[in-house]
């Protein structure tokens, strides 16, 4: 977990603003503004807030549009630091074909044949720059204005997803390519701040999120670590040798456990069976712990595959997954993780989630199961980061603290469904000047809860 220092000095990756010229049954022209903190979806059911929540989602994680089989033009600005970073993505599908009848004679859906993207890219403060890019058939014009000057490029045979962070790579050759080492440098630095994360995926209003993280099968998210290994001499005589883990690549695994593993200065003849961990060395174990009040939590990682010796000295890999917990209570019984409340079982997906994503998160119904006393444990771990919440139970808001009327348009979002006569066109939109004003006088009372305020002015 982040440190009171830590989260002074630790610079935050946040989107400040979102706009959508077409998406899906969106209004088109929508502008949404974002605080840097705690931000509030509210709306009814089916007016898009799991949607809006998604859409986050994939512009944080550079995540393709491509496979919507829909048409896209939106555009979004990060902050981090001084550095402002602005993107607008614009997919058109040129035309379509559809594919080959299926044995029941159905025909499948409509798949995109031929599709344009046009990207563009700027960046503020330091080395300000833009890019464009205008992909389609696998070519790419490039264009890179930087200090009043512009330079352009073609580049062919190039297969990339269309999405920002399958961009990067692009980008990064096109100023290389245009003799631009300091753009090239900063694009280096940008692709690693804001796309090298694990893909920030949406913590579910249920157990999905706990299934995914606890699962048997090896899917491919699923949670696993790779280790470059090394045999080390063993100091006792007479022992096996031990293994030493020399590097590691992993998915969906946090980083705090990569840490532990790595800097060990300690060597283990047991590393080739598995890999556990408390809640003394890892601190979303210990957040685990401390908020479902056992006495010990451990985590362990089962082998799954391993490379075969090479030479004399033995070195090559160890794979490891299938993530199991097990709890010990203040009377010394144990459970596994499967044995959990559903509750408990949130608040363990929910941390280690949370650990996944150092600069934001993104929850649907994120009270769902819990007493009010995990409520708060879980606001108060949010306070680093940037969030996104939806939540049907008025209990969330109680946790929203407001601090004054641009605050509160900043972190509160309305969602609400138009008219079927307007083929149930989605509308999202930040709370008004007007009833901002009048929800923090009416909380500035202290007489009604912040929920209780908008319910009962019928703004909810």
């Amino acid at each position: 977990m982040a440190t009171s220092q830590e989260k002074k000095t630790r610079q935050q990756v946040w989107i400040k603003q979102l706009t959508i010229h077409k998406y899906k049954n969106v209004q088109s022209g929508t502008v949404l503004h974002f605080n840097d903190k705690c931000n509030v979806i509210l709306g009814k059911n089916a007016t898009g807030k799991t949607t809006l929540l998604e859409l986050i989602s994939r512009c944080a994680s550079g995540i393709p549009f491509i496979r919507q089989i829909e048409e896209v033009d939106i555009q979004f600005e990060f902050r981090y630091g001084i550095t402002s970073l602005n993107v607008h993505q614009c997919i058109l599908k040129v035309n379509e074909r559809s594919q080959p009848t299926g044995s029941a004679g159905l025909l499948t859906e409509s798949l995109p044949d031929v599709y344009s993207t046009t990207l563009q890219i700027r960046v503020t403060q330091p080395n300000e720059f833009t890019l464009s890019l205008n992909y389609s058939k696998g070519e790419v014009d490039v264009t890179l204005e930087h200090q009043g000057e512009t330079h352009k490029e073609h580049l062919m045979n190039i297969n990339i997803d269309v999405s920002v962070g399958y961009f990067f790579p692009v980008v990064f050759q096109s100023a290389i390519n245009l003799k631009q080492k300091n753009i090239s440098n900063r694009v280096l630095e940008l692709a690693s701040k804001f796309w090298s994360n694990e893909p920030l995926s949406r913590f579910d209003e249920a157990l999905d999120t706990f299934h995914k993280i606890t699962s048997d099968s090896e899917q491919l998210n699923s949670p696993r670590i790779r280790l470059q290994i090394r045999e080390v001499v063993n100091d006792q005589e007479g022992q096996p040798p031990k293994m030493k883990a020399m590097g590691a690549q992993s998915t969906n695994i946090p980083r705090d456990i990569l840490m532990n593993i790595l800097k060990s200065s300690q060597a283990s003849s047991s590393m080739e069976y598995s890999l556990s961990f408390t809640n003394n060395e890892i601190g979303f174990l210990e957040k685990i712990r401390e908020t479902i009040g056992m006495e010990r939590v451990r985590m362990t990682l089962s082998l799954l595959k391993s490379s075969e010796d090479k030479g004399d000295v033995k070195s090559g890999f160890l794979s490891y997954g299938k993530p199991e917990f097990l709890f010990t209570d203040h009377h010394g019984n144990t459970r596994r993780h499967s044995e959990l409340s559903f509750g408990q079982k949130r608040i363990l997906a929910f941390y280690y989630y949370y650990s996944l994503h150092p600069d934001m998160v993104i929850a649907d119904e994120i009270v769902n199961g819990l007493h009010h006393a995990w409520i708060e444990n879980v606001m108060t771990s949010l306070e680093d980061r940037q969030c996104f919440l939806t939540s049907q139970n008025p209990l969330l808001l109680n946790y929203i603290g407001l601090f004054s009327i641009k605050d509160l348009q900043e972190r509160m979002i309305f969602c609400k469904l138009k008219d079927e006569k307007d083929c149930g066109v989605l509308t999202w939109d930040n709370i008004s000047e007007e009833d901002a004003s009048e929800v923090v006088g009416a909380y500035a009372q202290k007489i009604e809860k912040l929920g209780d305020i908008l319910l009962s002015r019928g703004m909810w």
